[in-house]
């Protein structure tokens, strides 16, 4: 979940890891920093989600660096977007 206020965004998440009924993990951080200011929010499945972060989280710092600038929340988003898309058939 997350809440925009004047002052900027608030983050939440439940910690839990299941699969079904069967509850894995009971304190697992599903909110993953990207770059400074920006962060995915995961659900699905924790490999993936973590891998994806992960790659995107690389790619920012490269991007930032050849830019000298931080990078855009819309870079983050797309990035994330066209790895998923383009390995939608491993994920």
């Amino acid at each position: 979940m997350a809440v925009v206020y004047k002052e900027g965004v608030m983050l939440a998440a439940d910690s839990r890891t299941t699969s079904g009924a069967f509850i894995h993990n009971r304190v697992s951080d599903k909110i993953e920093p990207l770059y400074n200011n920006i962060f995915c929010m995961r659900s699905g499945n924790s490999s993936h989600t973590q891998a994806v972060a992960r790659y995107t989280r690389y790619y920012l710092e490269a991007h930032s660096i050849e830019k000298e600038s931080f990078p855009r929340v819309l870079t983050a988003a797309t990035m994330v977007r066209n790895m998923i898309y383009q390995n939608k058939n491993f994920l």
